[in-house]
């Protein structure tokens, strides 16, 4: 499947040789027009993901773009909602009040592709930076396309038909583990969201190309595999697929706007020094109409 090619006129400059691509020369507060945005959703098909830098956005402009990428996900986690705006989400370590009121996770790196565990996994994740600290904090991302190509034949065909179950259970129980002081999920929520399994390696929609497509914190267990061989395999696939020469790691500055694309790529976050500085970033989630 040919993927439509992104012209000059959003300003492509790569972020990496292999992949992702900076777009400079758009201004995202307005509306874009029809061939621009064609061309942005083409950019982030090809590269997985893409950055804009310096930007001033209220997120209503946030909302407004997030809308080109797909269908926009409310947030589960309602605590953490931006007053005023039910579609975005605080990220980080901000506190009012003395109460917390954005998603703060720093104990590790933790390698995901974002709602694995929903039967609609969402497409596009947007980020925007409102605050950082100097140092730390910075996101990683590694490319499945590619660590997928250098794969064996051998294993290619191994995990072709593979599928792997995903339990929101599992997440809650490694996200206490590391924070104790995380309140357990309620029961209602976990009645809403029941165990699915997805494919261990998907074909993009728009390019065609295999990825390899996993999130080891919420894995339950590789369809007809036991516990323990699952962990292995996805341990030895994550190793692989997080080699420097697959990764690009985006240090952020106040006004970046990333968006990656969960079909082709893992991410994670760095730990940074919380107890003295503050990272607030605000997170928009797209999805698809239809099932992985």
């Amino acid at each position: 499947m040919d993927t439509p090619k992104p012209q000059n006129r959003i300003g492509l400059s790569a972020l990496t040789p292999n992949f992702g691509a900076e777009i400079g020369g758009v201004d995202i507060s307005r509306p874009l027009a029809d061939e621009t945005m064609a061309d942005i959703a083409a950019a982030f098909a090809s590269h997985g993901v893409i950055a804009l830098r310096n930007r001033r956005l209220e997120p209503g402009d946030l909302v407004a773009f997030s809308r080109g990428f797909g269908k926009l996900v409310p947030p589960t986690d309602t605590e953490y909602l931006l007053p005023g705006h039910p579609d975005v989400m605080a990220v980080g370590n901000v506190n009012i009040e003395g109460k917390v009121r954005s998603f703060f996770h720093n104990a590790k790196e933790e390698w995901h592709t974002d709602l694995i565990q929903m039967q609609k996994p969402n497409v596009a994740t947007l980020l925007y930076a409102v605050e950082t600290p100097p140092s730390g904090g910075e996101t990683r991302f590694a490319d499945t396309r590619r660590a997928y190509d250098d794969l064996s034949e051998g294993t290619k065909t191994e995990l072709d038909g593979l599928r792997v179950v995903y339990d929101i259970r599992i997440f809650d129980q490694e996200m206490r583990r590391h924070d104790p002081d995380r309140p357990p999920l309620s029961q209602e929520k976990l009645d809403r969201h029941p165990p699915v399994s997805h494919p261990l390696v998907r074909t993009h929609p728009v390019t065609g190309a295999r990825a390899l497509y996993f999130a080891p914190e919420v894995m339950s267990h590789v369809e007809g595999w036991s516990r323990e061989a699952s962990k292995l395999l996805i341990t030895d696939l994550l190793a692989h697929a997080t080699q420097p020469h697959y990764l690009y790691e985006h240090h952020w500055r106040v006004g970046d706007v990333v968006i990656w694309d969960n079909r082709s790529t893992l991410h994670t976050a760095t730990p940074f020094e919380a107890d003295k500085y503050k990272r607030l970033l605000y997170r928009t989630l797209m999805a698809p109409e239809v099932p992985v």
